[in-house]
């Protein structure tokens, strides 16, 4: 026991002695395993903490998420009541809150505004509007309800003309079993006025959507009054119980669990209270899936795109180990000649490795916490507001906290073992051979570049269709993490093939650079670097790949963050058509160009234009199978302010087809004989050589136009198409026609036949100087909040609506769900600089501890100091500049595959297709040029810093060393 205990105390005693005698390379060693998984676990600590604003975004329009319905059964029973219910469901897992209490609903055929044929009346107990405070827009200073008074909403009070204070009478018509009529009253006196958005309808399928949610009472004073109704049907009254979940708590568990968890409390709840009450409504379990689907895909997606990142860690760790490696050899030579055993040897190196593990993945853990916590404050991409930090706080889940634990322990004892399996194998000869420093090189084999080729391709080819499912489909609906680990290797093969295959010949042609300098000065450092260059490839050919994968995560999350934002924003440009539309009120048909005038001087506005939209039809010849036929379709014609229109709506450069849209416009500005179309007709195809089809369009068309009671026949070219493809409407099946192309006439509904001209002309044919829309673009900076007030104040009863895209814009950029991809992407490049210095600092370490002994005797011969220092600064300079290449290619090609990803830019918005406009490459030069800019500073800054400290060493102990 002695034995053992003495052995313990030795092994520990040499442990400390090691890593106190070794204090900067072992900071190092834990800062190197922190910074390891910061992407990662600023990632998923980041996508843990955001769950639970995420899915409360979710979730907003839902007031309600469980509701228990009590049956005719339930009143014909004394055994349960709605207090038993509502016990039983707030003693569920993640039910925050239950209000009783009674709907009454009720359908009076003799009321003269259909409005209010359709009434639902709520009956509340006092603790409902502190449960469900939200779901009702109340004074808070309200008069508390009581039996005698009620609420009753605004829209009621305006139609009806009341008063707070006068009694309202709520009357229900009611039938008994002979079909005898008795109308049910209840006077009370009105207390507050509310709004809601509670029990919606639409008097049909086309109308706007409201709430006949219209009074609201003492559930005791409903039941007093109409407790003679029926429990079921149309004029009945029935108990309910709403049941509010804490979303906070549900956001914990784990998003594939949470279906499962609700679910569960459903069946639980429903074997208890059934068959006199049912569950009804489960809304939350919806928005759920919703959540679980978003939270699955977010976390593949994300971590997808920090592969370069990963890579870089895990080669950080490896490089840091191989900086360590030759200490520890030697180490293990001293142990052995003393007599150590190869167990004792790998014990005393394992638990070196274990320990630095622990400690640096306790680092790791505390490092994703920072990153998640710079996260938080990224509204958009390299875009920080402080301000969110108010409604922000870090709190990963344990089961995340213990996988990016255990990710980063293993990751260094992979690194680690084999070092320890070394010493276990390390004879007596290897170990005066580590003393006396003879280590001879190793052949170094490379892996067969025709294998990382097919590699590459095959991943490449695969991500597309992979990708297009995860675009069609969400990870839970797969039913598999499968399909996640698919995609993660996918990526990871082709970008670390793809980097590797271009940092070969990169490695080759730098070491043939150096080889060749002839400038005296730093000719002899410089060949010795070129040489070591091609003698170790596979080290040289590393060390770009790590650089090229620094520049890779760069240049990927600038080219895809900035090319996905500016997209994002197109879209809801477009969809509207300009920075802000006004809709001219249909009624008012005194609204001309004169208005547009005035507007257009309003502060913030920078151009305006008007335009008339129109529905008519218009004359054409078709190919119809073989056939040529005159067809007559209804098309919509606009006329715009050709002037103006170019500058204040939303245009872009591809809008037309054949010219450019200034070209275009100028073309029929003046002439009613020529329009721009969405499409062309096609009346023929010519067959080619190898049996293709090219249409050949007919580009005129005649127009029939209305002037009060006289019909006008304008017979019209065709100059120009607002389309992806001049041919888009053609024949279809059953004699019709449908549209096939994406059109781009900006604000109004695409994929339809339409043509425009100039609105002077249309207005002299059509004998009017009414305009129906306006297009308003502002000046950089003006606040269009303000601007629109202004706008609606010229003319209140002109306008039906005034409509912007920004107000869409902002709800995405300040949404958790639309910033998460922002803060990976901000993450990533952050940590590339970061990366990018550990990584040159360990580089040059280890190049130069090898070439210690040429520099010292390049020294000891009286060559500068400055020279060697110039050599060395040459060929990291060099490897840098080949690295970039390397990450501009697989960056760039990463982009293209990986960027048809609307979730990561919309958020969780449906307003807007991702297709609807083609997606555009956005280059952001001055953020690249920043980047790369800072890679080349401090990669020139930490060789200096290395070169001069190793040069400052005496020569004579310098030649000691290296003997």
């Amino acid at each position: 026991m002695d034995q053992i205990h003495d052995s313990g105390g030795a092994r520990i005693m040499y442990l400390l002695s090691r890593l106190t005698s070794q204090a900067p390379e072992v900071l190092v060693t834990l800062l190197i395993f922190s910074l390891s998984t910061g992407v990662v676990g600023g990632v998923v600590f980041y996508l843990d903490s955001a769950g639970p604003d995420v899915l409360d975004e979710m979730s907003e329009e839902i007031c309600v998420d469980m509701e228990i319905l009590c049956h005719s059964s339930f009143y014909q029973q004394n055994e349960s009541s709605l207090n038993d219910f509502k016990e039983l469901a707030e003693n569920q897992e993640g039910v925050e809150s239950a209000a009783s209490l009674s709907v009454l609903h009720s359908y009076d055929k003799n009321e003269t505004n259909p409005d209010f044929r359709e009434r639902v009346i709520l009956g509340v107990d006092s603790g409902f509007f502190v449960n469900f405070r939200d779901a009702i827009e109340l004074n808070e200073n309200r008069d508390i309800l009581n039996e005698t008074n009620c609420y009753i909403s605004q829209y009621l009070l305006v139609e009806y003309d009341l008063k707070i204070g006068e009694n309202f009478t709520i009357s229900v018509p009611f039938y008994d079993d002979l079909g005898n009529l008795t109308i049910i009253e209840q006077s009370l006196v009105i207390a507050e006025v509310f709004d809601s958005e509670l029990f919606q309808y639409k008097s049909s399928p086309r109308a706007n959507a409201f709430s006949i949610l219209y009074v609201i009472a003492s559930r005791d004073a409903l039941w007093n009054a109409f407790l003679d109704l029926p429990h079921e049907g149309i004029n009945s009254i029935q108990d309910r119980l709403w049941i509010r979940f804490d979303k906070t708590a549900l956001s914990r568990t784990d998003p594939n669990s949470m279906t499962s968890l609700l679910t569960n409390i459903e069946k639980r709840i429903e074997q208890r209270i059934l068959p006199i009450a049912s569950v009804s409504d489960f809304a939350i379990v919806d928005v759920v899936g919703e959540y679980s689907a978003w939270a699955s895909s977010m976390r593949v997606i994300a971590l997808a795109f920090a592969i370069p990142s990963v890579i870089m860690g895990l080669m950080l760790v490896y490089y840091n180990g191989q900086l360590l490696a030759d200490q520890r050899r030697k180490n293990v030579g001293t142990l052995k000649t003393r007599g150590a055993s190869g167990v004792q040897a790998f014990s005393w190196v394992l638990s070196v490795v274990v320990t630095t593990g622990i400690i640096g993945s306790i680092g790791a853990v505390v490092t994703g916490c920072v990153s998640a916590y710079l996260s938080g404050i990224i509204r958009e991409f390299m875009v920080f507001d402080v301000t969110q930090l108010a409604s922000y706080h870090i709190a990963p889940l344990p089961l995340s906290i213990v996988s990016l634990f255990l990710y980063s322990f293993i990751v260094g004892l992979a690194v680690g073992v084999p070092s320890a399996l070394g010493a276990l194998l390390m004879t007596p000869s290897e170990a005066h051979g580590q003393l006396d420093r003879n280590v001879l090189l190793e052949v170094e084999k490379m892996v067969n570049p025709l294998v990382l080729l097919a590699g590459v391709s095959l991943s490449g080819l695969l991500l597309i269709p992979i990708l297009e499912i995860l675009q069609s489909a969400t990870l839970s609906m797969l039913g598999s993490m499968l399909f996640a680990l698919t995609l993660i290797i996918l990526v990871t093969v082709f970008v670390a093939g793809l980097s590797m295959l271009l940092a070969r010949p990169g490695a080759y042609l730098k070491s043939g650079i150096l080889s060749h300098m002839q400038r005296p000065s730093i000719m002899i450092g410089a060949r010795i670097l070129g040489r070591t260059g091609k003698a170790h490839r596979k080290a040289e050919a590393y060390s770009l790949m790590f650089i090229g994968l620094v520049f890779t995560a760069s240049v990927f999350s600038s080219l895809a963050a900035t090319t996905g934002s500016a997209h994002m924003k197109e879209l809801f440009l477009f969809q509207t058509g300009a920075d802000v539309v006004a809709i001219v009120n249909p009624s008012q048909s005194n609204v001309t160009l004169d208005l547009v005038e005035t507007i257009a001087q309003v502060e913030g506005v920078a151009h305006a234009a008007g335009m008339l939209k129109i529905t008519t039809s218009a004359q054409f010849w078709i190919e119809w199978y073989g056939s040529v036929w005159q067809t007559n379709r209804s098309v919509t014609v606009y006329g715009v302010q050709l002037d103006n229109w170019l500058d204040s709506a939303f245009i872009l450069p591809y809008s037309t087809y054949y010219e450019t849209p200034e070209n275009a416009l100028s073309i029929i500005k003046g002439d009613s004989s020529k329009v721009i179309g969405s499409f062309k007709p096609i009346i023929d195809y010519q067959t080619g050589p190898f049996g293709e089809r090219t249409p050949v369009y007919n580009d005129f068309i005649t127009l029939r136009l209305w002037e009060q009671n006289e019909t006008h026949y304008v017979n019209c070219s065709i100059v120009d198409v607002m389309a992806n493809d001049p041919g888009g409407y053609r024949a279809s099946t059953y004699g019709y026609t449908n549209f096939y192309a994406e059109t781009y006439f900006p604000g109004e509904r695409g994929g339809h036949a339409f043509f425009v001209m100039d609105i002077e002309e249309l207005h002299n044919i059509t004998n009017s100087q009414r305009i129906t829309k306006l297009y308003v673009s502002l000046e950089d900076g003006a606040n269009y909040t303000r601007v629109m007030e202004d706008i609606m104040s010229i003319a209140p009863s002109s306008f039906t609506s005034l409509e912007t895209p920004y107000d869409d814009i902002d709800s995405i950029l300040d949404s958790r769900a639309g910033q998460s991809i922002y803060g990976a992407y901000t993450l990533n490049v952050a940590f590339s600089i970061i990366y990018l210095t550990a990584g040159v600092t360990i580089v040059i370490t280890v190049k130069i501890r090898n070439l210690r002994r040429h520099f010292s005797l390049m020294r000891a011969l009286g060559a500068d100091p400055n020279s060697i220092e110039t050599a060395v600064l040459l060929d990291s300079l060099l490897g840098t500049a080949f690295g970039f290449l390397t990450g501009v290619v697989v960056g760039f090609l990463v982009t293209v595959i990986m960027l048809q990803m609307p979730v990561m830019y919309l958020g969780l918005s449906a307003g807007v297709s991702w297709e609807l406009l083609p997606l555009t490459l956005a280059v952001p030069y001055g953020l690249l040029a920043m980047v790369v800019g800072t890679g080349f500073i401090f990669s020139f800054m930490v060789t200096r810093a290395v070169v001069r400290r190793a040069l400052t060493v005496d020569i004579a102990d310098d030649l000691k060393l290296a003997e």
